[in-house]
């Protein structure tokens, strides 16, 4: 939008001063970052707090509409009752110069819209994780009786961290205040993801309302088009309440049947025709896992593997795309063990002392296995190891050439897909959880002859020498006690620590390393590694953009 049209018409902009020095009570306003039916949203300095903030401004024209003020003032306060990491946080409503305001959290990213004009359509698991993280959301409003009634791709913003943001509550629908307040086009969302009932119904309209636009959504995200198309408002609007939906799988073969399925039901034309509570929605889009549960080859069910036994996977970490690309992880408890190697241990580096004692002060999941090439192409859709040398494609092989860089971005890539916390251990839980509670060299004992090394690890004695030159796959030799496997061996994993040459200025209590440095941590040796450098207490490192045929990671997750 030119730059000259904040300076003119309906919200008189450049009453309040000029580029630089325009303010509204606390907030310096800086650049016009959107605009809509309920307002302009501008991009600015909480000046106090020296924060930077969105400020929606109502347009002038409406403030002597008293209806329209009073569902400005309604949308601040319900939004601000909500609390969801993926909902847009309100601050503060006021008013300053004759103009009404509040003051949100400013989301540094794009819409969904956005990414839909780049990209034309999105990868059927992008689109469910995106899909998932604004259900999230969703379930907490309606959780407390609010209904938003205008979700639209434009109205989802993705941050650059990949959390997914609901905004523009601009229609919101307080159900617990009943308010029967009604508005010109007030039920009336954007046509071509609004619900046929908020057309001639708009005071009735339910959670139901938001399942629709949701679906539209989602149809847009997979597709690429919208459900219905028309040249005008009003042609949309009547072929969503009597034109047959085009099925999802004729836009777009490649969308799996179930989850085709999931997308049309939403679209249902009568509200009982769709998912009638969050609870139905959240079990069948979680069973439309990457591949849909109709389309899905086989796979290693996910289990939580707990020192000692396996038992069943809980639900805050189970389903979706860890079932579906086989990922499993071990609960690790809390607890405290000593980092690093004894003075006169065999083989010992300066870089591993001194030894101290450290407290794991919260549990955590950690993979089982080493992320797999297949895994990594499935997030990823890219395979750095293809045609290097020391590299042999496998779906079970450890991925590699992957630098510490293309690990974190994994990590925020799956973070987005499955809307948990993925990340990389620091180097204190990794060492923690590959010890398992042993206090020797290895995991499993001192090995002063490295006699059973081979039959835990991958290292140059039984890979490199043998002619096996490459990352192996994953859980061929015995796992540690607490069911991890590749420890010792096979490829070396990066770590979220910045690197150091001793532990001297170390913290003992649940340590994140240096704050800053040259080098990221990498743990466990590797298949051309000597055995001496495959103990837990082993310590390296390189560049964070290093990628080469022995380095690569495994995941964690945090509890919730």
């Amino acid at each position: 939008m030119a730059e000259d049209s904040e300076h003119s018409g309906p919200d008189d902009i450049s009453a309040l001063g000029d580029d630089e020095g325009r303010r509204l009570g606390r907030y310096r306003l800086i650049r016009k970052i959107g605009q809509g039916g309920m307002g302009t949203v501008f991009e600015a300095i909480q000046e106090d707090l020296d924060r930077r903030v969105a400020v929606k401004i109502l347009p002038k024209m409406l403030v002597a509409d008293r209806e329209m003020i009073q569902r400005f003032r309604r949308e601040a306060k319900a939004v601000a009752r909500l609390n969801h990491p993926n909902i847009v946080v309100i601050y503060e409503f006021s008013q300053d110069h004759g103009f009404h305001f509040f003051s949100m959290e400013l989301v540094e990213g794009r819409s969904l819209e956005d990414l839909l004009k780049e990209q034309g359509r999105l990868p059927v698991t992008q689109a469910l994780g995106l899909i998932q993280q604004a259900l999230q959301g969703l379930c907490h409003a309606w959780e407390q009786g609010i209904i938003h009634r205008d979700l639209k791709p434009a109205n989802l913003l993705l941050a650059r961290s990949g959390l997914l943001k609901i905004a523009d509550f601009g229609l919101v629908k307080d159900v617990a205040a009943q308010s029967g307040m009604t508005l010109t086009g007030a039920g009336m969302g954007t046509p071509y993801y609004m619900a046929p009932e908020q057309g001639y119904a708009a005071k009735e309209v339910d959670l139901r309302a938001d399942i629709y636009s949701l679906g539209a959504t989602f149809y847009h995200l997979v597709t690429g088009r919208v459900p219905f198309e028309g040249s005008t408002p009003f042609e949309v609007a009547v072929k969503v309440a009597t034109a047959p939906l085009p099925p999802v799988r004729s836009v777009n073969p490649d969308v799996p049947v179930a989850l085709s399925t999931v997308i049309e039901k939403m679209l249902s034309r009568k509200p009982e025709g769709r998912y009638q509570n969050a609870q139905e929605l959240l079990d069948a889009i979680r069973a439309c896992g990457p591949g849909g549960t109709e389309d899905r080859k086989p796979i290693l069910v996910e289990t939580i593997v707990q020192p000692g036994r396996a038992v069943a996977a809980p639900a805050e970490v189970g389903g979706g795309l860890f079932d579906a690309l086989g990922m499993q992880f071990a609960l690790i408890p809390a607890g405290k063990f000593m980092m690093g190697s004894p003075q006169g241990e065999k083989g010992r580096e300066e870089n591993e002392g001194p030894r101290h004692q450290v407290t794991i002060s919260r549990a955590f999941y950690l993979g089982v296995h080493e992320v797999t090439q297949e895994q990594w192409k499935s997030v990823m859709g890219t395979e750095p190891w293809n045609g290097q040398e020391y590299a042999k494609p496998g779906k079970t092989n450890a991925a590699s050439y992957v630098s510490w860089n293309d690990a974190t971005e994994f990590c925020k890539e799956f973070s987005q897909k499955t809307c948990k916390t993925v990340r990389l251990p620091t180097e204190a839980e990794w060492e923690y959880a590959c010890r398992a509670g042993s206090k020797t060299r290895f995991s499993y004992g001192d090995d002063d002859d490295y006699s059973s090394l081979g039959d835990y690890a991958w290292y140059s004695m039984n890979a490199f020498h043998v002619g096996k030159k490459c990352a192996l796959a994953v859980g061929q030799k015995k796992p540690n006690a607490w069911g991890l496997y590749d420890m010792h061996g096979n490829v070396c994993e990066w770590c979220a620590d910045w690197c150091e040459d001793s532990y001297v200025n170390a913290e003992d209590k649940a340590p994140k390393g240096p704050a800053s440095g040259i080098y990221r941590v990498l743990r466990g040796g590797g298949w051309n590694y000597n055995p001496m450098d495959c103990r837990s207490a082993a310590h390296g490192g390189f560049r964070p953009d290093y990628r080469n045929c022995v380095i690569g990671f495994r995941v964690s997750l945090d509890l919730k």
